[in-house]
């Protein structure tokens, strides 16, 4: 199983660029197609935070990129996207932010990731959201998971 932990900054409001309609195909090389997730955090207010976690298994290497929106084809939040080792490798995202998150991914498996959170009044765990071709717009189905 793998694990990783990447403590991060999430901007709490802003604006940025906008979030490509679909990420990844089944026909694309890890870790843009089939090894690619999206996780969703529990609704914090009026917004609800999103990772999109791109693991490569051949490299044993993983991005991560934060998200923050109403919906996945809303504003983009970082517009930093991180690589690191995942045999218990830290990153620290670098932006002028107002919310931290600790993340863990605790496992990792075709169709059934967890991955905690951890930041004082949050200590949830999020389920991937799983699809070789997964149009980020149409997550907000998968919230309930």
């Amino acid at each position: 199983m793998l694990a990783a932990v990447i403590t991060g900054l999430v901007l709490g409001a802003g604006g940025g660029a906008t979030v490509p309609a679909a990420w990844g195909d089944s026909s694309d090389p890890a870790p843009y197609g089939p090894a690619s997730a999206v996780w969703m955090a529990p609704t914090q207010g009026n917004s609800r935070y999103y990772v999109l976690w791109k693991f490569t298994p051949d490299t044993n290497e993983a991005d991560a990129t934060f998200y923050q929106g109403s919906a996945m084809g809303g504003t983009l939040q970082t517009s930093r996207s991180y690589t690191y080792g995942v045999n218990g490798s830290t990153v620290t995202l670098q932006s002028l932010t107002t919310k931290s998150l600790t993340l863990e991914l605790l496992g990792y498996s075709r169709g059934s990731d967890v991955l905690r959170v951890r930041d004082g009044s949050i200590d949830e765990k999020w389920y991937g959201c799983r699809a070789d071709n997964l149009p980020l717009a149409v997550t907000a189905a998968c919230a309930s998971l």
